[in-house]
């Protein structure tokens, strides 16, 4: 494969340019255009799923506050060989935790519309100008990011439980057989 650049680890040892460097990360040439993003990061398989691992059982623990928006962008991007590092018990877990955030959202979400609502009675504070008070209403979506993230978070967690019950049923064809 001569001139042949794809999948390069190296560029600099022509007799063994594929070689990888131990670890987790490596850097792989790819075709591309611009000769500055030629060069691709590549995970070995199920990189995220143990990072992830790692960092739910910081959060059953308890070492470290839970950050819920972290586990929702985390889950979004992982594949199946990176889902299949976190145990049962990890997704049970991430599935109630998303649930009881949704829910302490919502009220959030309520308090916010009571306090907009307040707001939105109290006159005074348009001082009369003629159509100003009608053009500056608030927008409706934009009333409360809590609703938003509470929808988010419930989505999710149905998402994982419904893959759980998939998981399980899995398992036991295979013990069946």
């Amino acid at each position: 494969a001569a001139g042949c650049t794809t999948g390069r680890t190296s560029p600099y040892h022509p007799d063994r340019p594929n070689e990888k460097k131990e670890g987790v990360l490596h850097y792989e040439e790819y075709r591309s255009l611009h000769p500055r993003f030629r060069w691709r990061a590549v995970y070995e398989k199920g990189f995220r799923g143990r990072q992830m691992a790692q960092q739910i059982n910081a959060y059953m623990e308890q070492a470290e506050p839970v950050d819920h928006e972290l586990i929702v962008k985390s889950a979004w991007v992982l594949r199946s060989e990176e889902i299949n590092e976190l145990s049962n018990a990890q997704l049970e877990w991430v599935a109630q935790e998303l649930l009881n955030e949704a829910r302490l959202q919502r009220q959030l979400a309520a308090q916010e519309l009571q306090i907009a609502e307040e707001i939105k009675n109290d006159k005074s504070q348009w001082k009369n100008n003629g159509m100003r008070a009608h053009r500056t209403r608030p927008h409706r979506h934009r009333a409360s990011g809590a609703t938003f993230r509470a929808d988010r978070y419930t989505e999710l967690s149905f998402q994982i439980t419904d893959y759980l019950n998939r998981r399980n049923e899995d398992t036991l064809n295979e013990n069946s057989e």
